[in-house]
């Protein structure tokens, strides 16, 4: 038989089988070369016998190659100011087989969503613009307060969520000023006490703000939280586990930092929850041995401060690698073992990254990198415009601060302070790859066995 084919310019073939799901061709066009009227089908037919296209899965932006080529992200990363650089994705693609525990995820954070902001801190160096120098000795006093109610806090125990942690922090002996809070200006732009000062920045009152919360956030562990700090972990719920006392300590130091404490609470509280796994490695950098590749973290005992030992190779090999079985919908592996392989070394590259562009001063870094990672534009946070504008104010204030830390470390590093600057962005790419894929795997975790702060913070 002989091939009859349409005046369409691709020449969509419409003989035989074909006849009953020529999408490409108009009626027209059809009859022209002969088709039969009673083979012709209307146009919704058409489209309902029509064969679907599938799509190929599209996967996330944050999920960077392994062989990627960082001289391109770097040229990318020059092309664009510092305070332009926006990191926007999805945070999941696809589902896993596998259901979560039962309740819905708005159930378990409607609580922790409404009353994240019912208390207000200020920042420990925070005071009326225009001054005088004579009140420095009101600053120390602030500067005690915030740093008693953060040890306060940090040595509490027992089931908590998100808002009680942000409430832990709000301390009765944290002065609070007058006007400071509800208005767009708090953020203080023009504020000459936040601006960075060249090369002269570690003498500036931020960086001691920022050494503040370094040492808070490495105050030492209760007693009971050295059970739960162990190097035997054997499944994915002990591996989230462990996090859980990390990120109560991070989550009551992010409304002390500065800047950040001026932010609305329900708002702030948004950021943490979107991105606390990458959050919690940015901060981990603060507890890491390079010379153990382990987490070294301080916990109190009868005899004095004991040592809690946490290798990471073995532990990021323990939490992922039972999953290697698990699979998405769409039949494509959780995480494959190259995948765990991977999550340890991004996650050892990103600690070498700060120990050979901060050297010293990297534990400062990591502070300001969290802020800027937790203040990243997302959609999914479906902000108001005037939370938008709230956000960027603030990142800039960071930017500013990195930059500052930068030119600190020029002599050490070797860089100039805007290559510095560079790579530690393209730090934060590795970082949201990490965060995504954690959160992957909170998505099967089984609940019940894990703290209710990680209950909480699963799969969000």
């Amino acid at each position: 038989t002989s091939q009859l084919r349409c005046l369409h310019q691709n020449s969509c073939n419409i003989s035989k089988e074909y006849r009953r799901s020529c999408t490409s061709c108009r009626l027209n066009k059809c009859f022209a070369v002969g088709m039969k009227k009673d083979l012709i089908l209307p146009d919704e037919k058409l489209r309902s016998r029509a064969r679907p296209t599938f799509k190929k899965p599209r996967y996330r932006w944050c999920r960077v190659p392994a062989d990627i080529d960082d001289s391109q992200l770097m040229s990318a990363l020059t092309s664009v100011a510092p305070a332009c650089v926006s990191l926007e994705g999805v945070r999941f693609g696809g589902m896993v087989k596998q259901e979560p525990a039962s309740g819905s995820f708005d159930d378990q954070m409607t609580a922790s969503a409404s009353g994240v902001g019912e208390g207000e801190i200020v920042d420990a160096d925070d005071s009326r613009i225009g001054e005088e120098d004579g009140n420095d000795d009101d600053e120390a006093t602030r500067d005690a307060g915030v740093v008693a109610a953060v040890a306060a806090a940090a040595s509490s125990s027992g089931p908590i969520t998100v808002n009680e942690v942000v409430d832990d922090a709000d301390s009765e002996t944290t002065p609070i000023l007058p006007g400071e809070f509800g208005q767009t200006s708090a953020l203080r732009s023009f504020d000459p006490r936040w601006q960075t000062d060249g090369r002269h920045f570690e003498t500036t009152p931020i960086y001691h703000q920022l050494c503040l919360c370094v040492t808070d956030y490495q105050l030492p562990y209760d007693q009971q939280c050295a059970s739960t700090l162990s190097s035997k972990l054997f499944n994915l719920e002990d591996g989230f586990s462990t996090l859980e006392k990390s990120v109560r300590k991070m989550i009551r130091l992010i409304p002390a930092m500065p800047i950040l404490s001026q932010l609305d609470k329900n708002l702030l509280g948004k950021l943490v929850k979107l991105r606390v796994f990458g959050a919690i490695q940015i901060i981990s950098v603060l507890s890491y041995d390079y010379d153990r590749d382990a987490w070294v973290v301080l916990f109190e005992a009868a005899d004095g401060l004991e040592e809690a030992v946490l290798h990471t190779r073995e532990a990021i090999i323990g939490t992922f690698m039972s999953l290697t079985s698990k699979r998405w919908l769409d039949d494509r592996a959780l995480y494959s073992v190259s995948d765990v392989e991977r999550i340890y070394q991004t996650l050892t590259d990103y600690y070498r990254d700060m120990l050979r562009l901060f050297g010293g001063h990297r534990k400062v870094a990591a502070v300001v990198l969290l802020a800027i990672y937790l203040l990243e534009e997302d959609r999914a946070l479906l902000l108001s415009s005037a939370e938008q504008e709230e956000v960027r104010q603030a990142q800039s204030q960071y930017l500013s601060h990195l930059d500052g830390i930068a030119k600190m470390c020029e002599s050490e590093s070797g860089e100039p302070a805007s290559r510095i600057v560079q790579r530690a962005l393209l730090a934060l790419l590795r970082v949201r790859w990490l965060d995504v894929r954690y959160s992957d795997g909170s998505r099967i975790l089984q609940v019940a066995r894990v703290p209710p702060l990680m209950q909480e913070l699963a799969a969000t």
